[in-house]
């Protein structure tokens, strides 16, 4: 993508939001290891981050806020847009969740998740161009969701206070969802 055609047209024409993903395909931080220039879980892809920090820039210079997207529906789903073959935390790929599911109240997937969102704080929570950190995008397409509402709930409620509690910023926290919850 020529994000900065893209942006620099966004810009001349009114338009100041954009939402970007965390995405394996895209600017995403950690994959299974041996996909796309991906090394596995806690080790970052700076091809990624390196851009990343051209993007956030390039978007302050331009008036333009970013809703930071950290995880997709297709990371942790076997069903809509699925991934999970190629998750990290899938355990057939070393990962530490038999299920999809168990991503959501996986101590060890828990603990990952906010390593993760450190250094995602750590590296770009200065930017001014940072409006949010949105936590899910479609989550209710993750498997089981049904079943495991309270678990997901749980689990948005624990990582929503801990970046909330590490980001000296205070930017917004959000999530979306597909459909209605």
């Amino acid at each position: 993508v020529d994000y900065k055609n893209w942006l620099g047209d966004l810009s001349d024409n009114g338009g100041n939001f954009f939402r970007i993903w965390q995405c394996h395909w895209g600017l995403g931080l950690e994959w299974k290891n041996n996909v796309s220039g991906y090394a596995g879980l806690r080790r970052y892809k700076q091809q990624s981050a390196f851009y990343t920090d051209w993007l956030f820039d390039h978007c302050a210079e331009k008036g333009i806020y970013v809703m930071y997207c950290l995880q997709h529906h297709g990371q942790v789903s076997n069903f809509v847009n699925p991934n999970w073959f190629e998750s990290p935390y899938n355990a057939a790929n070393g990962g530490p969740c038999s299920n999809t599911w168990d991503f959501f109240t996986n101590s060890t997937a828990k603990d990952l998740t906010k390593n993760r969102f450190r250094y995602v704080v750590a590296r770009w929570g200065y930017s001014r161009s940072i409006m949010a950190w949105e936590l899910f995008n479609e989550v209710d397409w993750t498997d089981q969701f049904e079943g495991n509402k309270a678990n997901v709930a749980a689990w948005h409620d624990e990582m929503a206070a801990f970046l909330t509690d590490i980001d000296p910023n205070k930017h917004l926290v959000s999530t979306s969802y597909a459909q209605s919850f």
